[in-house]
C-alpha cells in the first residue's frame, strides 16, 4: 500500500522525490489495519489488550520522473496493557482511524507498557527507515541537488 500511495502521489510532479507510508498492527496471526466500524476497533483492542503485539509500517520511495523505486518494511513490538470493558468503548471511539484501533501519541502513553524497536514507528513515522531508503536513493544514483528537490509525503 504505501507504494501504491508514493506513485499515486507521483503522478502529479514534475520531479522529485515521493514517500508513501502504510501501518497495520499484527497480533496473534491477524493483521489489523485501520477499523471500518466502532465495533470492529472494540473487537481490535480486545484482542491487543494485554499482549505482545507488532506494528509495521511500509514505506516507499518513488524518484520522479524516472520511476526508481526503494522500499522497506520497518517493525517495533509493543506491549499493551491489560484494558477494562470501558476503556476498550473509550479507546475505540477516540482511535477509529488508526491501524489497530490505537494510538500512541506521546513515550508515557497510558495504553502501553513497553516498546521495543523504534518509538517513531509505533507514534508516526519511523525515520531510521526514511533515512535508510534515502541511503539506498543515494547509492543507486539518485542524488538530487537539495535546492532543486521536493519531498512529498502520502500517508
Amino acid at each position: 500500500m504505501a507504494l501504491g500511495k508514493a506513485l499515486s502521489t507521483a503522478r502529479g510532479l514534475s520531479g522529485g522525490l515521493v514517500l508513501g507510508a502504510d501501518t497495520i498492527v499484527y497480533c496473534r496471526g491477524r493483521i489489523l489495519g485501520k477499523p471500518s466500524s466502532l465495533r470492529q476497533a472494540e473487537t481490535m483492542l480486545r484482542r491487543l489488550s494485554g499482549t505482545w503485539h507488532s506494528v509495521y509500517t511500509g514505506l516507499a520511495l518513488v524518484a520522479v520522473p524516472d520511476d526508481r523505486r526503494w522500499q522497506v518494511v520497518w517493525e517495533s513490538r509493543v506491549k499493551m496493557r491489560p484494558l477494562s470493558p470501558d476503556e476498550i468503548v473509550f479507546w475505540a471511539r477516540k482511535n477509529r482511524d488508526k491501524a489497530g484501533g490505537y494510538a500512541v501519541q506521546e513515550k508515557k502513553d497510558t495504553l502501553i507498557v513497553e516498546i521495543r524497536g523504534d518509538y517513531d514507528n509505533v507514534v508516526g513515522l519511523p525515520l531510521r527507515g526514511v533515512k535508510k531508503l534515502l541511503r539506498r536513493a543515494r547509492q543507486n544514483g539518485y542524488a538530487p541537488s537539495p535546492r532543486r528537490s521536493h519531498l512529498s509525503m502520502k500517508t
